[in-house]
């Protein structure tokens, strides 16, 4: 029982330390993964809008998820802080030359 109890919290853990995302100015990059590592880049000529949600928990807890919309699917930034979410959100919008009401 211990063991499955210790699994609930660390696996989660360790997922979320995996994840990074790096702003450039041509794109953005978001990877993720424990044994299999996925890389994915978006060029941010190729965004469309980005927003930031903040369930319960998250609210809870002063994080929030930062989404990148393109035309063909939306990229996921997961649990960073508040603050650091709309810096980040407001930097991706610059780069791709958004509008305030397109974020």
């Amino acid at each position: 029982m211990f063991i499955i109890g210790a699994m609930v919290w660390v696996i989660p853990q360790i997922r979320w330390s995996r994840w990074k995302y790096h702003i450039h100015e041509d794109y953005v990059e978001i990877q993720h993964g424990i044994v299999i590592i996925e890389r994915t880049l978006v060029p941010t000529k190729k965004v469309q809008h980005v927003s930031t949600e903040r369930g319960p928990i998250q609210r809870m807890y002063g994080m929030a998820t930062i989404s990148v919309h393109t035309a063909a699917t939306t990229h996921q930034i997961p649990i960073i802080p508040d603050e650091e979410a709309l810096e980040v959100r407001d930097r991706i919008a610059a780069l791709a030359k958004l509008g305030d009401a397109d974020v």
